[in-house]
């Protein structure tokens, strides 16, 4: 299964989402030539990685699609550092160097943006998330750190923080079952993390610093559950036919097959079907054990 199914890839900036049509990314080392009189060559010495450039092609559109854009050009403006999730590679923080803006008149409610971002930071690493284990100790490791942030707060952190937490944690124990789709626990993720990032906004109790590092965290365990979801899809079970006599209601399907009766969902989704107490008789697809 491919990283890019989709026709465009969510990303964002300091928590402005915006869709990406494509994406230019590289990794450069600094070098250093040490060259001597009379020798042909150079010794070559690495003295560490360039901030990492990246150029996204991107779109706003829809209704309030004006209000982000402003948004985004006013944060770029003042010369912020903040996260940056990138559709494929991970998170890390950039600073905006250009947004260039390209409204016509036939495209209405649509701009055509080219951000450019530069890294802003030292040491930081480029994760490997190839493989299902891959990015569920990435996401492991950012749920702690997240955890972490919370507990050593002044202040206690909002309870939308705790229950995004929770709710990544509960997702991390479906990967292990490698039969069960971890797309409905993903949306469900998702709403919690997007619930805390509000609360974070709206908190009087945190400082601004406060809420940006815990806000970044809750930004990286949402992308790397992507990840994972997706290494989940490449790396899927055999999918198998399974062939129904009579009409019957999807959770028996699930009990008879898993003795789950909670599996419905995983059955409804891959044979997308609407009604979970009608199934038409005939073969449905179940995941193979």
């Amino acid at each position: 299964m491919s990283e890019w199914d989709d026709n465009l890839q969510p990303a964002s900036w300091n928590g402005i989402d915006f869709e990406v049509v494509s994406v230019s990314d590289s990794v450069d080392r600094q070098i250093v030539a040490h060259r001597y009189p009379f020798r042909d060559g150079a010794d070559l010495e690495d003295t560490g990685r360039e901030p990492r450039p990246t150029t996204v092609n991107a779109v706003f559109f829809g209704d309030g699609y004006l209000a982000r854009l402003t948004k985004l050009r006013q944060e770029a403006d003042k010369g912020k550092t903040g996260p940056f999730v990138h559709p494929l590679f991970g998170v890390w923080q950039c600073k905006v160097q250009r947004v260039s803006v390209d409204h016509e008149h036939s495209r209405r409610d649509l701009a055509a943006v080219v951000i450019q971002l530069l890294e802003d930071g030292t040491n930081s690493r480029i994760p490997d998330v190839a493989s299902i284990t891959a990015a569920e100790t990435e996401l492991n490791n950012t749920v702690a750190k997240a955890e972490t942030t919370a507990s050593n707060l002044p202040s206690p952190a909002p309870a939308e923080v705790a229950a995004a937490t929770t709710d990544a944690n509960t997702f991390i124990d479906d990967l292990q079952e490698t039969s069960r789709d971890p797309s409905i626990r993903l949306d469900q993720l998702n709403a919690a993390c997007a619930g805390a990032i509000t609360a974070l906004e709206e908190s009087e109790d945190l400082t601004d610093v406060e809420s940006w590092q815990l806000t970044q965290d809750i930004y990286e365990m949402q992308y790397y559950a992507r990840q994972a979801k997706e290494a989940f899809e490449m790396n899927a079970p055999t999918i198998l036919p399974f062939q129904i006599d009579s009409s019957m209601p999807m959770v028996a399907v699930a009990h008879r097959l898993y003795k789950d009766a909670d599996r419905v969902d995983d059955l409804l989704r891959l044979n997308q079907i609407r009604n979970p107490f009608i199934v038409p008789s005939g073969k449905l697809k179940v995941h193979g054990s």
